[in-house]
């Protein structure tokens, strides 16, 4: 059998439990049609050995033997009714779920209830033993598969039954004593044995039958883990290469721009003005680079403070309008109110600009982009939406990786920094694509009043 660790195993039997109870369902209807023919036959026997015991006498000189008839008597007949109901109602049975598990609970609940009479009742009148009983609980355990709460049900119900006919029956007070401690040992010792070798074939009847499923649904994980591990290395070495050359590079690339600023002052022909402007224009979009390469790499905690996402939002609304309207484009606004959450305002600015700026590029003139605030149970969702074409799935998969961009102009660093905004409050990202557009999603988990205390004492300290 596949080790595998308590949680998943948890995962595994919850999604398909069901499916190998159905199978195992199969198995009790086929054991409980055959153990029906079994005990027909045996009892069949025994009827025989009553009626010879009758013939010899005992019946007159011990009472018990005529007791002990009437209840193969009884076993007798029933065992009879579970045979011709099956081969009766056998096409409606097989198909039904629920007609198969009442034919094997009804035939349990009859035999080891006949037993628990035959044991506690008659045998007592005629050599004192609880055999039969035992013997009884033993076969049901190794031989049925069942949920434990049914087992439980079965064999405390029996037992129950046996010890008010066993204390009936029984006037020697040491045999009495002796019959409570065994049967009790037995029933307890059953049950174990029975929910054990249930549970035991639940597991294997799961990796039986869905072991191709399993294999691939895992394999599906450990490849996406792979991603991950993968995508946070070359975070990790953004970061690095970010924290080691960007203040270095900044500060020579804001010397060259302060000089050709001098320099373009100084020229008087437009051609050699529009050289100067072009070179401005790229050391400006080099610091920018250089500028989201230090938001990933920050190694600093990220302040948090309480903060409320609608008013954060509403407050750089301004510029992300001004923003569409300079491009021909709409803007809706739907900011519900939401519970405060810890955040950092600077960074949540810098993030909501970075996906409204994504979405507006994504657009043609006319396009609509919407920026909604909502609640869902214990999280705060911001969602921001275009009306572009979308976006397929082979770039679905590589988005948020460094230096991957569709973009001409573009660094691959945009939904970079996003992702890490995002982990930094503790929030997951989830892109939504489809052909009438993508939708950016970033669920915010609402802070709890303890959490904020924690917060406000770690200021004051």
């Amino acid at each position: 059998m596949i080790k595998i660790n308590l949680e998943n195993d948890k995962i595994i039997l919850l999604k398909y439990g069901e499916k190998a109870w159905e199978k195992l369902n199969e198995i009790n209807l086929k054991r409980a049609n055959i153990l029906s023919y079994t005990v027909a036959f045996v009892t069949f026997i025994l009827l025989l050995i009553d009626y010879i015991h009758m013939k010899q006498g005992l019946w007159m000189s011990t009472p018990g033997y005529i007791l002990l008839f009437y209840t193969h008597l009884v076993q007798e007949i029933g065992a009879l009714f579970f045979i011709l109901s099956y081969l009766i109602f056998k096409a409606k049975i097989n198909s039904s779920k629920d007609l198969s598990l009442l034919y094997v609970y009804s035939f349990i609940l009859f035999l080891i209830n006949i037993c628990a009479f035959t044991s506690g009742w008659a045998d007592q009148f005629i050599h004192g033993e609880i055999s039969v009983y035992i013997m009884s609980c033993t076969v049901f355990a190794v031989f049925f598969y069942l949920k434990p709460k049914y087992f439980i049900l079965f064999y405390v119900q029996s037992f129950i039954n046996f010890l008010i006919y066993i204390t009936m029956t029984q006037d020697n007070l040491q045999i009495l004593q002796a019959h409570y401690v065994n049967s009790t040992l037995s029933v307890i010792l059953s049950m174990i044995i029975a929910i054990t070798v249930s549970k035991m074939m639940e597991r294997d009847t799961i990796y039986k039958y869905n072991l191709e499923e399993i294999v691939n649904e895992r394999t599906t994980k450990l490849k996406e883990s792979l991603e991950t591990v993968q995508r946070l290395e070359r975070l990790n070495l953004v970061g690095k290469m970010a924290a080691t050359v960007g203040h270095e590079v900044r500060n020579p690339l804001t010397a060259i721009k302060g000089f050709l600023q001098l320099m373009k002052g100084k020229q008087s022909e437009p051609e050699h003005i529009e050289y100067f402007d072009i070179m401005i224009s790229e050391i400006d979009r080099a610091n920018s680079i250089i500028t989201k390469f230090l938001s990933i790499s920050r190694n600093k905690a990220t302040i948090m403070n309480r903060g409320n996402l609608k008013e954060v939002v509403s407050s750089i609304l301004p510029l992300i309008e001004a923003d569409a309207i300079y491009r021909n484009m709409k803007l809706i606004a739907d900011l519900n109110e939401v519970p405060d959450i810890l955040l950092n305002e600077q960074e949540i600015n810098q993030l909501v600009l970075n996906l409204a700026r994504n979405g507006i590029e994504a657009m043609e003139a006319g396009g609509c982009l919407t920026i909604k605030i909502d609640q869902r149970n214990d999280k705060v969702i911001l969602t921001v939406s275009d009306e572009g074409p979308g976006i397929e799935q082979d770039i679905l998969d590589k988005l948020g990786t460094p230096f991957f961009s569709t973009k001409e102009t573009g660094t691959g660093l945009g939904l970079v920094v996003c992702n890490s905004i995002a982990e930094r409050h503790n929030a997951e990202m989830k892109i939504k694509s489809s052909s009438e557009g993508a939708s950016f999603e970033v669920y915010f988990k609402i802070t709890s009043p303890k959490e904020f205390e924690e917060v406000i004492s770690a200021e004051w300290n």
